[in-house]
């Protein structure tokens, strides 16, 4: 079974309460902001673009990349709301996102891929763009469908669909005495297993999520992320993270993350039995209702004063958690992407860095442990792999070191430099990015198809030469502070933060790390 997927860029809004009671609407911030010199496009991050189209239908697309082309312009295909966590399909694939699973293809989305259209560069005579058709008889689809946005313009996606099944969850909290030997057996043994693993508290959450048949009762789903949260909620949960922080209080923050995660577990890990409450386990439930959620998007379309483009007035409104006019949490998000045949040395690594002080890895407190399959896609995994994802506080002042800096450092270096490791291609990592693409599995054929789609590189940038290591360029740069921002790795005291006490020094298990650490 297959189903096209025409790629537009879809609006959203949000749902608001007021302190009336009555519904109110508050579309997101605009992501465009246009003025009589151009427009630039934002994100909660900040700005990083100068011109603007919204094309709606391939046709459209197709007039946009010509147009850039004839003038000579570089493009960049971006979703909506310009950042990930309302996924468009085109982007779900480009990056490499996944879920967890060794079985059948695998959990990289982009291995259900079985056709595409491209909207390209081309000739004048051709109109400056022109559209590529590929299927599975395609040998260049293995390079389209995992490329990070570089060959060109999405307009079109074929999925091989399943019949449709069932999810059962099942949760427990065990010790992680073993879990280097545990962790491996267990993903294989679950269809969709995963593992949220707490260092500092020796604790590991396992998620055993196994596919059922759909006549296997209960009508479970998952409301884990996304629901409407009101701003003075939001805001208080950021300024209170925000602090304890800025103080290193640990005890708070072992309290918060990890005794945190493992409550979590215990009602339900966002599950409900019946779509309105958790009962116990197992959870059962249809498999699109099980694996997706979210709910502060979808509202009716009005519109309502409270709300402005930069402000959103009434703080008991609700909206998503990451609504970049609320105060929110400011973090790194590390996907490391380990060699399965490396996994168990590098969780005997972090333990070592665990071990020397427990405290200091309690933001850590939920490792984000799945599994990838090895692919023949030209981009993606050589070997079978485990992640290991690191959501880690980020100071909101450019030059502000964290208390731990040092530890996270180490662990990334490790897992990439002496384990032979990877990164998801869509979340942070900056310098640690450097090389990698020698470990997948066809950079040389990806480079080749590249070249012949976008020969005058419309679709790239500086970043992206940097990534393929095209015309000699790389991705670390050097200043002051410039290990703070990962965007290099420490090699002189001023690229971490000299007068704060954050000095460059070697690991403290792994001599040929270099990181910053307080030697206050």
């Amino acid at each position: 079974m297959m189903i096209r997927i025409l790629v537009v860029f879809i609006l959203y809004i949000n749902t608001v309460l007021s302190t009336d009671g009555k519904v109110r609407v508050c579309p997101p911030a605009p992501a465009v902001q246009c003025t009589s010199q151009g427009c630039e496009v934002f994100n909660c991050q900040g700005m990083w673009a100068t011109s603007v189209a919204w094309p709606t239908s391939e046709p459209l697309l197709l007039r946009a990349v010509a147009h850039a082309v004839q003038n000579n312009q570089k493009i960049r295909v971006v979703s909506k709301h310009v950042h990930s966590v309302s996924k468009l399909v085109s982007g779900v694939i480009s990056t490499g996102a996944h879920g967890s699973s060794f079985v059948g293809k695998g959990s990289g989305v982009y291995e259900y891929v079985v056709g595409m259209r491209i909207v390209v560069p081309a000739s004048p005579s051709q109109g400056y763009a022109k559209i590529i058709t590929l299927t599975e008889a395609d040998e260049d689809l293995k390079a389209a469908k995992l490329a990070l946005g570089t060959p060109g313009a999405i307009s079109e996606i074929t999925f091989a669909l399943q019949p449709m099944f069932k999810r059962s969850v099942f949760v427990s909290v065990k010790d992680d005495y073993d879990l280097e030997n545990e962790a491996e057996s267990f993903l294989r043994d679950h269809t969709f297993g995963d593992i949220r693993w707490l260092p500092s508290h020796r604790k590991a959450v396992f998620l055993a999520i196994d596919r059922v048949p759909v006549d296997a009762a209960g009508d479970g789903c998952n409301s884990m992320l996304g629901n409407p949260t009101t701003v003075a909620d939001i805001e208080t949960s950021a300024y209170q993270i925000d602090s304890i922080q800025a103080e290193a209080d640990v005890d708070a923050i072992c309290n918060l993350i990890g005794n945190g995660t493992i409550q979590a577990a215990a009602n339900g890990q966002g599950f409900l039995n019946d779509g309105k409450r958790f009962t116990g386990y197992p959870v059962v439930g249809f498999n699109h209702r099980m694996q997706t959620s979210g709910k502060c998007e979808q509202v009716p379309d009005q519109k309502d004063e409270s709300c402005t483009p930069t402000r959103i007035l009434d703080k008991n409104a609700t909206t998503c958690s990451w609504d970049p006019r609320v105060h929110t949490a400011s973090n790194f998000d590390v996907e490391l992407r380990v060699p399965l045949s490396r996994f168990r040395e590098a969780i005997l690594d972090v333990k070592k860095i665990r071990d020397l002080n427990p405290q200091r890895m309690c933001d850590l407190d939920n490792i984000y442990i799945r599994s990838i399959k090895k692919s023949e896609v030209y981009l993606g995994p050589a070997e079978d792999q485990v992640t290991m994802e690191l959501l880690t506080y980020r100071p909101r002042e450019a030059g502000t070191p964290k208390w731990n800096e040092d530890v996270y450092e180490e662990i990334e270096q490790m897992v990439i430099d002496k384990h032979g490791g990877g990164l998801h291609w869509a979340k942070s990592g900056g310098y640690l990015f450097g090389g990698l693409v020698k470990r997948t599995v066809n950079l040389e054929g990806f480079l080749k198809v590249k070249e012949r789609f976008d020969p005058k590189g419309v679709f790239s940038n500086d970043w992206t030469d940097g990534l393929f290591g095209i015309g000699g360029k790389g991705v670390e740069e050097f200043r002051d502070g410039c290990a703070l921002d990962k965007m290099c790795k420490c090699r002189e005291d001023r690229h971490c933060a000299p007068d704060k006490g954050f000095f460059c020094k070697p690991g403290s298990v792994w001599d040929y790390a270099r990181v910053c650490r307080n030697i206050n």
